[in-house]
């Protein structure tokens, strides 16, 4: 039987002669999709999962205190 390291050796890792990976951007872009598809779907079933076990059918949506953002009323101080 072969040892380990006459079967893969650490210059088998780096050699010139293996042809890099090509990653497509088409590819790239469809998999961030699907997985923020997937990600969104883990969220809504989450969600349902609990409101079920609640009893509810819906619920209300969750408001911050405080309003998220720039405040219209606050004037941006001047750079001078």
């Amino acid at each position: 039987m072969p040892s380990p390291s006459s079967i893969l050796s650490t210059s088998d890792l780096t050699s010139s002669r293996s042809s890099p990976v090509r990653v497509n951007n088409t590819n790239t872009y469809n998999a961030s999709i699907i997985s923020e598809f997937v990600n969104r779907l883990i969220i809504e079933v989450l969600g349902s999962m609990a409101l079920a076990e609640r009893g509810l059918s819906e619920g209300s949506p969750i408001k911050p205190k405080e309003p998220l953002g720039p405040q219209p009323d606050l004037k941006a101080s001047a750079d001078d």
